[in-house]
C-alpha cells in the first residue's frame, strides 16, 4: 500500500496513538497506523451487544474522559467508527450528539479527520 502512496491505514486496534510502520521490506515506505476505534464501533454496540443508546453515549464519553487524562503528557486518538444507517438513525443520533458536546467542551480536544491527525504526527519528526 505504500509503494502505492497511501500514506496510512485504519485497521490497527493495538494502541491508542499513531505510530510508524516500516513496509521498506515489502517494497513501499513508511506508513503510519492510525488507532482504530474497536470497542466504539457503532454496529457493534448496536448490533452485536445491544447497547442503547444511553450506553453508547456513556461508552464514548467514558473513553473520553479516559484518554483525555492519559493524554496530558502526550496526544491520544479516539476513533469512532460510525455508520449512517446505524447511528445516523432517528433514535440514535442523539446518543453521538450528546457525546461529541461532552468532548468538545474540553480545551485541547480535537475533532478532526485522520488525514489532519497523519499530517500532524509526520509533521512532528516521529521516531520509529
Amino acid at each position: 500500500m505504500a509503494a502505492e502512496g497511501i500514506q496510512y491505514t485504519a485497521d490497527w486496534l493495538n494502541d491508542d496513538q499513531p505510530f510508524l510502520m516500516n513496509t521498506e521490506t515489502l517494497g513501499g515506505g513508511r506508513m503510519v497506523a492510525l488507532p482504530f476505534g474497536g470497542e466504539l464501533h457503532d454496529k457493534g454496540a448496536f448490533n452485536r451487544r445491544g447497547a442503547t443508546p444511553i450506553d453508547y453515549t456513556d461508552m464514548l464519553v467514558r473513553a473520553f474522559d479516559t484518554l483525555y487524562r492519559e493524554g496530558a503528557g502526550s496526544g491520544r486518538v479516539m476513533a469512532i467508527p460510525i455508520h449512517p444507517f446505524v447511528i445516523g438513525v432517528p433514535h440514535r443520533i442523539g446518543a453521538l450528539e450528546a457525546a461529541l458536546e461532552h468532548i468538545r467542551a474540553f480545551d485541547g480536544a480535537w475533532c478532526t479527520t485522520a488525514d489532519d491527525i497523519v499530517a500532524a504526527y509526520v509533521a512532528g519528526d516521529p521516531k520509529v
